[in-house]
Protein backbone atom coordinates (compact mmCIF):
# COMPACT_ATOMS: atom_id res chain seq x y z
CA UNK A 1 0.00 0.00 0.00
CA UNK A 2 0.78 3.74 -0.57
CA UNK A 3 -0.32 6.82 1.10
CA UNK A 4 -0.48 9.75 -1.33
CA UNK A 5 -1.32 13.36 -0.95
CA UNK A 6 -4.60 13.65 -2.90
CA UNK A 7 -5.70 17.25 -2.50
CA UNK A 8 -3.48 20.58 -3.92
CA UNK A 9 -5.49 22.78 -1.19
CA UNK A 10 -5.70 22.24 2.42
CA UNK A 11 -8.63 20.57 3.36
CA UNK A 12 -11.40 22.00 6.25
CA UNK A 13 -12.91 18.73 5.82
CA UNK A 14 -13.91 15.89 2.91
CA UNK A 15 -16.10 13.26 1.74
CA UNK A 16 -16.97 10.88 -0.59
CA UNK A 17 -20.33 9.87 -3.04
CA UNK A 18 -20.72 5.92 -2.50
CA UNK A 19 -22.12 5.81 -6.20
CA UNK A 20 -19.11 6.92 -7.77
CA UNK A 21 -16.48 6.57 -5.70
CA UNK A 22 -15.76 10.43 -5.97
CA UNK A 23 -14.42 12.69 -3.01
CA UNK A 24 -14.44 16.27 -2.33
CA UNK A 25 -13.39 18.29 0.06
CA UNK A 26 -14.06 22.09 1.60
CA UNK A 27 -11.22 24.44 2.42
CA UNK A 28 -11.40 26.05 5.40
CA UNK A 29 -12.71 29.84 3.30
CA UNK A 30 -15.53 27.49 1.59
CA UNK A 31 -13.82 26.90 -1.28
CA UNK A 32 -14.71 22.89 -2.87
CA UNK A 33 -12.85 20.65 -4.81
CA UNK A 34 -13.02 17.64 -6.57
CA UNK A 35 -10.18 15.82 -5.10
CA UNK A 36 -7.86 14.20 -8.37
CA UNK A 37 -4.86 12.31 -8.81
CA UNK A 38 -4.20 15.21 -11.23
CA UNK A 39 -4.89 18.80 -10.78
CA UNK A 40 -7.83 19.07 -8.79
CA UNK A 41 -11.12 20.59 -10.10
CA UNK A 42 -12.89 23.58 -8.17
CA UNK A 43 -16.67 23.04 -7.67
CA UNK A 44 -17.42 26.13 -5.61
CA UNK A 45 -15.67 29.64 -4.98
CA UNK A 46 -17.88 31.09 -2.70
CA UNK A 47 -16.13 32.62 0.48
CA UNK A 48 -17.38 31.23 3.78
CA UNK A 49 -16.25 32.51 7.00
CA UNK A 50 -15.50 30.61 10.30
CA UNK A 51 -16.23 27.35 9.08
CA UNK A 52 -17.54 25.03 12.53
CA UNK A 53 -18.18 21.63 10.67
CA UNK A 54 -20.19 19.72 7.80
CA UNK A 55 -22.07 16.71 7.28
CA UNK A 56 -22.84 14.78 4.24
CA UNK A 57 -25.89 13.50 3.17
CA UNK A 58 -26.08 9.40 2.81
CA UNK A 59 -25.61 9.81 -0.92
CA UNK A 60 -22.90 12.56 -0.43
CA UNK A 61 -24.64 14.84 -2.60
CA UNK A 62 -25.44 17.26 -0.24
CA UNK A 63 -23.09 18.55 2.76
CA UNK A 64 -25.07 20.12 5.67
CA UNK A 65 -22.82 22.86 6.87
CA UNK A 66 -22.59 25.38 9.93
CA UNK A 67 -20.28 28.25 10.14
CA UNK A 68 -19.97 32.08 12.15
CA UNK A 69 -20.43 32.21 15.93
CA UNK A 70 -20.13 28.25 17.08
CA UNK A 71 -22.32 29.42 19.64
CA UNK A 72 -24.97 30.93 16.98
CA UNK A 73 -24.18 29.38 13.93
CA UNK A 74 -25.32 29.73 10.86
CA UNK A 75 -26.38 26.44 8.11
CA UNK A 76 -26.06 26.30 4.73
CA UNK A 77 -26.61 22.75 2.43
CA UNK A 78 -24.38 22.76 -0.54
CA UNK A 79 -26.16 21.04 -3.59
CA UNK A 80 -23.17 18.79 -5.13
CA UNK A 81 -25.55 18.51 -8.10
CA UNK A 82 -26.37 22.08 -9.29
CA UNK A 83 -23.40 23.31 -7.05
CA UNK A 84 -24.67 25.90 -5.51
CA UNK A 85 -24.77 26.64 -1.60
CA UNK A 86 -28.56 26.78 -0.14
CA UNK A 87 -29.06 29.22 2.60
CA UNK A 88 -31.05 27.56 5.66
CA UNK A 89 -33.86 29.49 7.89
CA UNK A 90 -31.95 31.88 10.77
CA UNK A 91 -33.46 30.63 13.23
CA UNK A 92 -31.97 26.83 13.12
CA UNK A 93 -29.96 26.84 16.05
CA UNK A 94 -28.42 23.31 16.01
CA UNK A 95 -28.93 20.92 12.97
CA UNK A 96 -28.30 17.09 11.98
CA UNK A 97 -29.97 15.17 8.94
CA UNK A 98 -33.01 13.41 9.55
CA UNK A 99 -34.53 9.60 8.37
CA UNK A 100 -33.54 11.00 4.64
CA UNK A 101 -31.90 13.30 2.55
CA UNK A 102 -34.86 15.32 2.13
CA UNK A 103 -34.59 16.41 5.41
CA UNK A 104 -33.22 17.72 8.60
CA UNK A 105 -34.04 16.90 12.63
CA UNK A 106 -33.10 20.51 14.10
CA UNK A 107 -33.52 22.83 17.33
CA UNK A 108 -35.35 25.72 16.44
CA UNK A 109 -35.39 29.25 17.89
CA UNK A 110 -38.68 30.65 19.02
CA UNK A 111 -40.23 33.61 21.12
CA UNK A 112 -38.61 32.48 24.18
CA UNK A 113 -38.08 28.23 23.64
CA UNK A 114 -36.25 26.45 21.45
CA UNK A 115 -38.46 23.48 19.85
CA UNK A 116 -37.47 20.54 17.86
CA UNK A 117 -38.58 19.78 14.86
CA UNK A 118 -38.10 17.98 11.63
CA UNK A 119 -36.98 20.07 8.70
CA UNK A 120 -38.58 19.41 4.72
CA UNK A 121 -35.53 20.84 2.55
CA UNK A 122 -37.71 19.74 -0.60
CA UNK A 123 -39.16 22.43 0.04
CA UNK A 124 -38.48 26.12 -0.82
CA UNK A 125 -39.17 27.66 1.51
CA UNK A 126 -38.70 24.61 4.03
CA UNK A 127 -41.15 23.18 5.64
CA UNK A 128 -41.40 22.65 9.75
CA UNK A 129 -43.12 19.95 11.58
CA UNK A 130 -42.46 20.69 15.38
CA UNK A 131 -42.04 17.25 17.64
CA UNK A 132 -41.37 18.82 20.91
CA UNK A 133 -42.16 22.52 21.75
CA UNK A 134 -39.65 23.18 24.33
CA UNK A 135 -36.64 21.20 23.98
CA UNK A 136 -34.51 22.05 26.75
CA UNK A 137 -31.06 20.31 25.49
CA UNK A 138 -28.84 23.13 24.84
CA UNK A 139 -25.25 23.43 23.22
CA UNK A 140 -25.25 19.89 22.22
CA UNK A 141 -24.53 17.59 19.30
CA UNK A 142 -26.93 15.93 17.49
CA UNK A 143 -27.20 12.83 15.48
CA UNK A 144 -30.04 10.68 14.32
CA UNK A 145 -29.69 7.36 14.44
CA UNK A 146 -31.77 5.36 11.92
CA UNK A 147 -34.71 4.78 12.07
CA UNK A 148 -36.29 6.58 15.30
CA UNK A 149 -33.85 7.75 17.82
CA UNK A 150 -32.02 10.77 18.11
CA UNK A 151 -28.93 11.19 19.92
CA UNK A 152 -28.28 14.02 21.74
CA UNK A 153 -24.24 14.28 23.42
CA UNK A 154 -22.77 17.17 25.52
CA UNK A 155 -20.16 18.99 23.93
CA UNK A 156 -16.75 17.32 25.11
CA UNK A 157 -14.63 18.94 28.04
CA UNK A 158 -12.11 17.24 30.78
CA UNK A 159 -13.56 20.60 33.31
CA UNK A 160 -17.31 19.00 32.71
CA UNK A 161 -18.82 15.56 33.37
CA UNK A 162 -21.03 15.24 30.20
CA UNK A 163 -24.17 13.51 29.82
CA UNK A 164 -25.69 11.51 26.32
CA UNK A 165 -29.49 11.31 26.05
CA UNK A 166 -31.58 8.98 23.68
CA UNK A 167 -34.87 10.69 22.04
CA UNK A 168 -37.60 8.48 20.50
CA UNK A 169 -38.63 10.39 17.31
CA UNK A 170 -41.58 8.08 17.50
CA UNK A 171 -42.27 7.55 21.21
CA UNK A 172 -41.30 11.18 22.14
CA UNK A 173 -39.57 9.52 25.05
CA UNK A 174 -35.94 10.81 26.73
CA UNK A 175 -33.65 8.19 27.94
CA UNK A 176 -30.32 9.60 29.37
CA UNK A 177 -27.30 6.63 28.72
CA UNK A 178 -24.61 8.14 29.78
CA UNK A 179 -24.16 10.75 32.96
CA UNK A 180 -21.23 12.35 34.49
CA UNK A 181 -18.26 10.96 32.14
CA UNK A 182 -15.39 13.51 32.30
CA UNK A 183 -14.28 14.40 28.96
CA UNK A 184 -17.31 12.62 27.06
CA UNK A 185 -16.66 12.56 23.23
CA UNK A 186 -18.99 10.81 20.95
CA UNK A 187 -18.91 10.29 17.64
CA UNK A 188 -20.49 7.66 15.11
CA UNK A 189 -19.35 6.55 11.82
CA UNK A 190 -21.36 7.28 8.36
CA UNK A 191 -24.24 5.18 8.48
CA UNK A 192 -24.84 5.32 12.14
CA UNK A 193 -23.65 1.60 12.95
CA UNK A 194 -20.85 2.27 15.10
CA UNK A 195 -20.19 4.56 17.86
CA UNK A 196 -17.39 6.04 19.18
CA UNK A 197 -16.52 7.05 22.80
CA UNK A 198 -14.41 8.34 24.46
CA UNK A 199 -13.47 9.34 28.35
CA UNK A 200 -10.91 11.76 30.04
CA UNK A 201 -7.72 10.84 30.01
CA UNK A 202 -7.79 9.47 26.76
CA UNK A 203 -10.11 6.03 26.61
CA UNK A 204 -11.62 5.67 23.35
CA UNK A 205 -14.26 2.34 23.00
CA UNK A 206 -15.44 1.81 19.30
CA UNK A 207 -19.12 -0.01 19.93
CA UNK A 208 -20.47 -1.70 16.95
CA UNK A 209 -22.65 -4.71 16.43
CA UNK A 210 -19.84 -7.33 16.57
CA UNK A 211 -17.53 -5.95 19.11
CA UNK A 212 -16.37 -3.04 21.64
CA UNK A 213 -13.00 -2.15 21.01
CA UNK A 214 -10.83 -0.16 23.49
CA UNK A 215 -8.39 2.20 21.89
CA UNK A 216 -5.92 5.14 23.30
CA UNK A 217 -7.04 7.53 20.77
CA UNK A 218 -9.96 10.04 19.98
CA UNK A 219 -13.57 9.69 17.77
CA UNK A 220 -12.16 11.90 15.35
CA UNK A 221 -9.07 9.55 14.28
CA UNK A 222 -12.11 6.38 13.42
CA UNK A 223 -13.89 4.72 10.86
CA UNK A 224 -16.29 1.67 10.34
CA UNK A 225 -17.28 0.52 7.25
CA UNK A 226 -18.27 -3.09 5.73
CA UNK A 227 -16.63 -5.54 8.42
CA UNK A 228 -13.89 -3.47 9.43
CA UNK A 229 -12.77 -0.66 11.95
CA UNK A 230 -9.98 1.67 11.34
CA UNK A 231 -8.76 3.68 14.00
CA UNK A 232 -5.21 6.62 13.95
CA UNK A 233 -3.75 6.46 17.35
CA UNK A 234 -1.33 9.03 18.93
CA UNK A 235 2.11 7.48 19.90
CA UNK A 236 3.00 10.78 21.51
CA UNK A 237 0.53 11.20 24.77
CA UNK A 238 2.27 13.04 27.36
CA UNK A 239 1.50 13.58 31.05
CA UNK A 240 0.46 16.66 32.14
CA UNK A 241 -2.20 17.05 28.97
CA UNK A 242 -5.90 18.26 29.60
CA UNK A 243 -7.57 16.18 27.28
CA UNK A 244 -9.48 16.20 25.52
CA UNK A 245 -9.21 19.96 25.25
CA UNK A 246 -5.48 20.57 24.48
CA UNK A 247 -5.82 18.32 21.44
CA UNK A 248 -9.72 20.00 20.32
CA UNK A 249 -7.94 23.78 20.67
CA UNK A 250 -4.69 22.47 18.72
CA UNK A 251 -2.35 22.84 21.67
CA UNK A 252 -0.82 19.69 20.13
CA UNK A 253 -0.28 17.65 17.25
CA UNK A 254 -0.58 14.10 17.47
CA UNK A 255 1.85 11.60 15.82
CA UNK A 256 0.08 8.64 14.72
CA UNK A 257 -0.31 4.85 14.25
CA UNK A 258 -3.20 2.92 12.14
CA UNK A 259 -4.86 -0.40 13.91
CA UNK A 260 -7.80 -2.42 12.20
CA UNK A 261 -10.12 -4.51 13.95
CA UNK A 262 -11.89 -6.99 11.54
CA UNK A 263 -13.80 -10.50 12.85
CA UNK A 264 -11.72 -12.47 10.86
CA UNK A 265 -8.32 -11.24 11.57
CA UNK A 266 -8.96 -9.34 15.29
CA UNK A 267 -6.67 -6.39 15.68
CA UNK A 268 -3.37 -5.75 13.75
CA UNK A 269 -1.65 -2.87 13.45
CA UNK A 270 -0.63 -1.53 9.90
CA UNK A 271 2.41 -0.53 8.56
CA UNK A 272 2.29 2.64 6.96
CA UNK A 273 4.30 3.68 3.94
CA UNK A 274 6.92 6.84 4.45
CA UNK A 275 5.27 9.58 4.90
CA UNK A 276 6.38 13.37 6.47
CA UNK A 277 5.82 13.83 9.78
CA UNK A 278 4.07 13.93 12.27
CA UNK A 279 0.94 12.10 10.77
CA UNK A 280 -2.14 14.22 13.28
CA UNK A 281 -5.42 12.32 11.26
CA UNK A 282 -8.26 13.26 11.73
CA UNK A 283 -11.32 12.12 10.06
CA UNK A 284 -10.43 8.82 8.13
CA UNK A 285 -13.20 6.95 5.99
CA UNK A 286 -12.35 3.83 3.89
CA UNK A 287 -14.63 3.65 0.39
CA UNK A 288 -13.86 0.61 -1.34
CA UNK A 289 -10.14 -0.24 -1.06
CA UNK A 290 -9.14 3.73 -0.06
CA UNK A 291 -8.97 5.31 3.22
CA UNK A 292 -8.78 9.03 3.11
CA UNK A 293 -7.79 11.10 5.92
CA UNK A 294 -6.74 14.96 6.46
CA UNK A 295 -3.33 15.64 8.48
CA UNK A 296 -4.24 18.24 10.61
CA UNK A 297 -0.26 18.61 10.51
CA UNK A 298 -0.83 20.33 7.13
CA UNK A 299 -3.92 20.14 6.57
CA UNK A 300 -3.80 17.77 3.44
CA UNK A 301 -6.30 15.54 2.46
CA UNK A 302 -4.48 11.90 2.24
CA UNK A 303 -5.05 8.92 0.46
CA UNK A 304 -3.91 5.04 1.61
CA UNK A 305 -4.33 2.60 -1.17
CA UNK A 306 -4.87 -0.26 -1.73
CA UNK A 307 -5.91 -1.21 1.63
CA UNK A 308 -5.91 -5.21 0.32
CA UNK A 309 -2.27 -4.75 0.04
CA UNK A 310 -1.48 -2.94 3.05
CA UNK A 311 0.93 -5.30 5.38
CA UNK A 312 -0.61 -6.41 9.01
CA UNK A 313 0.63 -7.65 12.40
CA UNK A 314 -1.56 -9.21 14.58
CA UNK A 315 -1.44 -7.43 17.99
CA UNK A 316 -3.37 -8.39 21.67
CA UNK A 317 -5.62 -5.96 23.01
Amino acid sequence: ASIYQLSDEPAFDFWGVPATGEVFYITPTGKIFAAKDGKDIEIATQAITALNAIAPSKDGRSVLTSFGNPQAPQWGIFDLLEKVWRPLPLQLANATWGASDRELVATVRGTGEVALAVVDISKNPPSFRTVVRDFRLHDTTLTFVPPTDLMVAERPSAFHAGRLWRFDMKSLTLTLLVDGAVGLWIEWNADRTAQFEYRSPYHLTVKTATASLPFSTFPSKCDAASSAVYCFAPQNFASGRTLPDDYLMRRFVSDDALYRFTATNGLESIELPPIARPLDAKNPRSMGDELYFVNRANGMLYELSPLSKARASPISF
